[in-house]
């Protein structure tokens, strides 16, 4: 099948399962998506292989931005210490708590790599949180701190990441490298997230002062805004792209709020769009996410030669794992946070 062709069918399969889950609300329409995604990957020759760079940003920088832009700005900041502590402290405590847990249990894990397992499963993924949440009711403080967290955990599970794998390349691990870097990572993707915000968002008003009120215009030039942000966060300054969506989106809508010229129209046709295309792109995430699984089957279980039972029970022991590492850390975090 052409790679093109892909792109009608994908979203075929996305408004097929979305009618399924509709009328059969028990079926989580997630699941639906990765089994139909399964299915396609066989329909395909050969494996399709995407690019993380371009994976990031193609779906996550657009994701976060309107999950920022739609957060709530009073009630992140209210919320601020508990939002902090499960993006930063939490997500390392996982990593270093669940690493141990993992190399514990299962010997055959080295415990740099355990460690880097467990840093790129405890960063919770913000497309799975607002697929979950959006089935389930809960308390608005315990919502808004979810979600919040996993706009900004990427940036801490990232290094943590990287520099367990470092460790296992070179066989040493530097404390001071790892800080230095992670400061600079976070603060620097934060800080040019927030002037390219306020750059896209004062070329908007000089187009607008100049006649070119068009709203649709408008609205295209806010949906291009994460994706430039982030490819300049990304490959010309190498910090973190994903705090810098996050920002940036942030400080656009809390603009656009102080912004009495930002009309009606406008507001109703940004939300509409960034609706419709953050649900193509959430659905998207889930068939690829289906289309891979036979390709990591066939790398992580045929190649290390196991069998297929022992690599499912070794993958629900390190979801159990960190399952219940997260669970305790943020039982004490909440105890003394809350």
């Amino acid at each position: 099948m052409e790679i093109l062709l892909l792109f009608p069918v994908i979203i075929a399969l996305i408004v097929i399962s979305s009618l399924i889950a509709h009328f059969f609300p028990l079926i989580p329409v997630s699941l639906l998506q990765v089994v139909f995604g399964v299915g396609l990957s066989y329909s395909i020759h050969g494996d399709l292989t995407l690019d993380t760079e371009w994976f990031l940003l193609l779906f996550i920088a657009p994701m976060l931005f309107y999950d920022s832009w739609r957060f709530p700005n009073r009630e992140l900041w209210q919320l601020r210490f508990p939002i902090i502590g499960n993006a930063f402290l939490l997500v390392f405590l996982t990593a270093i708590g669940g690493g141990w847990l993992i190399h514990l249990l299962i010997p055959d894990f080295p415990l740099s790599i355990s460690i880097a397992l467990a840093a790129a499963l405890s960063p919770t993924d913000p497309v799975a949180v607002g697929a979950i949440l959006s089935r389930i009711s809960i308390p608005q403080n315990l919502l808004h701190v979810l979600m919040g967290e996993s706009l900004l955990n990427d940036a801490s599970g990232l290094v943590a990441f990287r520099y367990a794998v470092s460790a296992t390349m070179v066989g040493a691990f530097v404390l001071h490298d790892a800080v230095i870097n992670f400061f600079y990572v976070t603060i620097v993707g934060a800080l040019t997230g927030f002037v390219l915000s306020f750059l896209l968002d004062w070329i908007q008003e000089f187009i607008r002062r100049r006649g070119a009120s068009d709203e649709i215009l408008q609205v295209i030039i806010n949906v291009l805004s994460p994706f430039l942000i982030f490819y300049v966060v990304e490959d010309i300054e190498h910090s973190s792209g994903v705090v810098a969506v996050v920002v940036a989106g942030i400080f656009s809508k809390l603009r656009n709020n102080n912004n009495h010229r930002m009309n009606f129209e406008y507001n109703v046709l940004a939300t509409t769009v960034w609706r419709a295309l953050t649900f193509i792109l959430n659905g998207t995430i889930f068939i690829l996410l289906g289309m891979q699984l036979p390709h990591a089957y066939r790398e992580a279980v045929e190649a290390a030669h196991l069998d297929l039972f022992t690599g499912i029970g070794y993958g629900i022991l390190v979801w159990f794992i960190i399952f219940f590492d997260q669970g305790c850390l943020d039982i004490c975090q909440r105890i003394f946070l809350i």
